[in-house]
């Protein structure tokens, strides 16, 4: 399902510091940040920021809820083009901080930022684990793809690394007595 994307242009060149101050305190120096605004239609939203131009392309952005400036509420920092928003409050008024992470003149980008929601997660929970093929051999040509963004944690008992707070289940029918699984292609705030 492709989600449809709106974007916007902009660029930190000329821009000052302006306030609050992030706390708590955000990795990078926000002496030109620039800003946007947005209304949540779901309670999670995929903040990216794309095509980064000029001097620098080390964006960073804060997400802030609340409408009025003056009473902003910080609700994450991110030091990467990509972060998802979650838990968020549909027909509320959200605010994102963007800015390069040194300091300095010279420290200036043009970007694009959307702010998309993601598909709806059919496999968030053990009772809809969705199949995944297995292949007969390497290398592996045939794959299910999933996300995360939107997921939620189970209530099964995890014993492994991590926190479930976010986990999509898939099953498979084993054709062998010892199956190799990778997760490929990641494209993320992390990939751990």
């Amino acid at each position: 399902t492709k989600v449809p994307t709106l974007s916007a242009t902009g660029n930190t060149l000329g821009a000052t510091l302006s306030l609050p101050a992030t706390f708590p305190v955000c990795e990078g120096d926000t002496d030109d940040d620039v800003w946007y605004s947005f209304v949540a239609t779901s309670k999670t939203h995929i903040i990216t920021i794309s095509d980064i131009v000029g001097f620098t392309k080390n964006i960073n952005h804060v997400l802030y809820s609340g409408s009025d400036c003056s009473t902003l509420m910080q609700l994450y920092c991110s030091d990467s083009a990509l972060s998802v928003a979650n838990n968020l409050t549909p027909g509320n008024t959200y605010k994102i901080r963007v800015y390069t992470t040194l300091s300095g003149i010279n420290q200036r980008a043009s970007f694009t930022i959307s702010v998309t929601t993601p598909p709806a997660i059919t496999n968030d929970e053990c009772v809809n684990a969705m199949q995944a093929p297995v292949n007969d051999d390497l290398p592996c040509t045939v794959t299910a793809s999933g996300m995360l963004a939107g997921a939620s944690g189970s209530v099964d008992s995890v014993t492994c690394g991590g926190t479930a707070d976010d986990d999509v289940w898939f099953s498979y029918v084993s054709n062998a007595s010892i199956q190799n699984i990778s997760v490929v292609d990641i494209v993320a705030t992390t990939t751990s």
